[in-house]
């Protein structure tokens, strides 16, 4: 965006709300003053705030608000979370690790992870990299043209990365993956 500003490409920047621009109020000002001097005017949806003395001063009053709220909000995702791994539920939005698949509730919320009948003799053809280079891995996985996750080719550091992933051994992997076995 500021790339786009130097260019003056556009001369107003339009933003729904003063938390949805930056993160923070020390950020906002930084930014704003860079936007200013490259002729970039900043209009806020929500709160009206024009380029005044009153305008700015209730715009930096309304900044901590933001900041307060975008910490309760990360804080009650991370008690969720929590609370969700407790009670033994899988967590995130990812895509389920490659040989497993989600399942899920009547709700259709994903509640666990079972092998995927596809996809989990794959995984262990992984056994193998204890004796041979994840490079000969990959070429037998090509050769044998079974997809990797991505359905494209394997690669060396795709082989590598999923004998090391803990959830193959059942671990809960709390703020990376998040998933249980």
């Amino acid at each position: 965006m500021l790339d786009a500003a130097k260019r003056q490409e556009f001369q107003v920047l339009i933003v729904p709300t003063l938390d949805r621009f930056a993160r923070s109020m020390v950020k906002a000002l930084v930014i704003e003053e860079q936007l200013r001097k490259h002729g970039v005017r900043l209009v806020y949806i929500a709160v009206p705030l024009e380029d005044t003395p009153e305008g700015r001063l209730l715009k930096n009053q309304l900044y901590p608000f933001a900041e307060y709220e975008r910490e309760k909000i990360g804080m009650r995702t991370m008690r969720g979370k929590r609370e969700k791994i407790e009670r033994g539920l899988v967590v995130g939005q990812r895509p389920a690790p490659y040989g497993l698949r989600f399942v899920r509730d009547a709700n259709d919320r994903v509640v666990g992870l079972e092998p995927d009948p596809l996809t989990a003799p794959v995984v262990r053809i992984f056994s193998l990299s204890k004796t041979r280079s994840s490079i000969e891995v990959a070429s037998l996985l090509n050769a044998g043209g079974i997809p990797s996750p991505k359905g494209a080719r394997w690669k060396q550091n795709t082989v590598q990365h999923i004998p090391n992933n803990p959830v193959y051994i059942g671990q809960v992997v709390y703020g990376t993956d998040a998933y249980v076995t």
